[in-house]
């Protein structure tokens, strides 16, 4: 059975009002979404998030530089102090982005650059932060 485009597109349109009155499909009040390169509004930062991910990032460099014993040993106290006072699993994550931090830091290329800010700018975002918080 053949259909022609104007018959899909009507098959379309119906199903698509069919999920909208059963609620599975919302649609936005902003109307920037739609526009082709609009921006997004900015995210606001959450300051305690970013002050507690701030100083896990500078605590994880440092245990990766190798620094005095005494200092290391600072660092994983930090650390320890740090996973007490945030959610399990933001901290996490947070775990995960001072990795990459530290492998932005001190290891990538340019290459690597791009790649790594990508992926810790979808990180931070998970944590209500803003990448440039950290970096």
């Amino acid at each position: 059975m053949k259909i022609t485009k104007g018959q899909l597109k009507q098959i379309i349109r119906e199903e698509y009002s069919r999920l909208k009155r059963q609620g599975l499909i919302k649609e936005s009040t902003d109307d920037r979404i739609f526009q082709r390169g609009a921006n997004p509004p900015p995210m606001r930062s959450n300051p305690q998030m970013r002050n507690l991910v701030k100083e896990l990032c500078d605590a994880v460099y440092s245990q990766d530089q190798g620094m005095s014993h005494e200092e290391v040993a600072e660092a994983t106290e930090t650390i320890a102090q740090l996973e007490s006072q945030m959610d399990p699993s933001d901290f996490e994550i947070a775990m995960e982005l001072a990795g990459m931090v530290t492998e932005y830091s001190e290891y990538a290329g340019p290459d690597e650059s791009r790649e790594l800010k990508n992926q810790m700018s979808a990180i931070c975002a998970q944590l209500g932060i803003q990448l440039g918080d950290v970096i």
